[in-house]
């Protein structure tokens, strides 16, 4: 008898943004391998209209609680337009009721999605992303009760600069509850077994694939992206892109820009990304430094999410995109600038510094350190021949070691180990307390099922 196909559950809850872009990408991936693939997310997910092969649940819906409450957030900044009020509205405060109410129902969506995958018994579920951790910690152990091994991709291993003893001790409780952890460089690895104890079999390699979707090779010339973002076509365009919070070091490139400017002609700094608002004090910060740059002519900051169909053009945009970051350890933002044939600087952090390959695709420089950054910048931006062999490079980095084919394979092949080690453990459980697979509980056709888990 023909296996069946590998059922998968990829749960991302965010629907939008760069994890958004990296699961749908590798849902589609591993659909195309033959894997029966679900991603659990939001109602309002980005991707909707884009063609997929897999399913999507849209287990997260908003409450009539959250509707009204959006809706009077539309109507004050409305409001707030009308007179003049400042444009970078800091974070709100939610009562403890809220907080009560949110994970109330959250209890309630994971009860409900469990009941789903018992109906439609997934092989695996892949986490991206978390809605809170603790609340998603009692879904993961809920699943793993109910004997579907768990993957967690740590796309960070831990809060970039703010980790505090209680964020350690989620993220220890999450690590020890799934079955396999994913991290995108040995550097990560490297990290996360420095910080917490986990069992080093456990945690597994997969680089981070390219963002093609995002990168239309029609579209992907500079001159018509430039007449669309109002750019001129004889300008050296330095692109930072992403949301701006803290751990991205925005200012070391702003200050880095100074020393630029004096020395290349043309040069020209597009900053592209919402400011991360749930942080009061980085929000006035980076509020305030986009404040002094507006008005500039060799300046252009365009404070606000870009939908995934426009970003695109401000890869195409640019001649250089610059990751100054002061601390992180993976970066989509780079893998769409090889998709995008851009060459990069990045700052020696994480697992950055793996992906780049020194002079060919990009320069790698220590972090924190505005003239090695303006160095960097600079040599790419003076010499024409170097920016598109760069660029050429990136290209063939991201059809080949980070192509969405070479990750799904990688991935498929963690599935079936973590099925496999779940089939051990439950046969040694077995042989421990005396049950045999006739009465340990599952039906017939759970223990068949299980059996071509194994087989796959």
């Amino acid at each position: 008898m023909k296996p069946r196909p590998l059922r998968v559950v990829l749960y991302e809850p965010s629907g939008r943004g760069g994890i958004c872009h990296y699961t749908h990408q590798l849902a589609e991936s591993l659909s195309r391998r033959g894997a029966d693939v679900t991603v659990v997310t939001t109602e309002d997910y980005e991707l909707s209209e884009v063609n997929r092969r897999f399913r999507l649940y849209l287990l997260f819906k908003r409450s009539l609680v959250t509707r009204l409450r959006q809706w009077a957030a539309r109507r004050r900044r409305r409001m707030d337009t009308d007179i003049g009020a400042a444009s970078h509205r800091g974070p709100e405060s939610k009562s403890a009721v809220h907080a009560f109410l949110r994970n109330t129902r959250l209890r309630f969506l994971h009860l409900r999605a469990a009941a789903r995958f018992l109906m439609r018994c997934p092989d695996v579920v892949h986490f991206q992303w978390f809605v809170g951790r603790r609340q998603d910690l009692r879904f993961i152990r809920m699943l793993r009760w109910l004997r579907i091994p768990v993957i967690y991709t740590a796309h960070d291993v831990e809060p970039h600069l703010t980790a505090s003893d209680r964020d350690r001790e989620e993220l220890q409780r999450i690590y020890d509850a799934v079955s396999r952890i994913v991290v995108h460089a040995e550097s990560n690895r490297r990290e996360l077994l420095s910080l917490f104890p986990v069992e080093p079999g456990k945690v597994v390699v997969i680089p981070h694939g390219t963002y093609d979707l995002l990168c239309d090779p029609e579209r992907l010339t500079p001159d018509p992206a430039r007449e669309r973002l109002g750019v001129s076509t004889t300008k050296k365009v330095i692109l930072f892109f992403g949301l701006i919070k803290r751990y991205k070091g925005l200012e070391y490139l702003v200050e880095a820009f100074e020393e630029v400017r004096r020395r290349v002609n043309d040069a020209f700094l597009l900053i592209v990304g919402d400011i991360y608002a749930a942080d009061t004090a980085s929000h006035a910060f980076y509020s305030g430094l986009i404040e002094k740059l507006h008005g500039r002519d060799d300046v252009l900051c365009v404070a606000r999410y870009v939908p995934w169909d426009s970003v695109g053009d401000y890869l195409s945009a640019s001649d250089v995109i610059v990751l100054p970051y002061a601390r992180t350890f993976q970066s989509g933002v780079l893998l769409a600038a090889y998709a995008a044939g851009r060459p990069v600087v990045v700052t020696d952090t994480g697992g950055l510094g793996e992906v780049v390959e020194q002079g060919k695709s990009g320069f790698v420089v220590p972090p924190r350190d505005p003239k090695a950054l303006a160095e960097g910048i600079i040599s790419v931006l003076s010499d024409k021949k170097l920016r598109t062999a760069m660029g050429e490079r990136g290209r063939v980095l991201a059809r080949t070691v980070y192509s969405w084919d070479s990750i799904a394979a990688r991935t498929m092949e963690l599935y079936e180990s973590a099925l496999g080690t779940e089939a051990d453990s439950l046969t040694n459980k077995q042989r421990k307390t005396g049950t045999s697979p006739a009465t340990d509980g599952r039906t017939a056709n759970n223990r068949e099922d299980e059996g071509r888990r194994v087989s796959l």
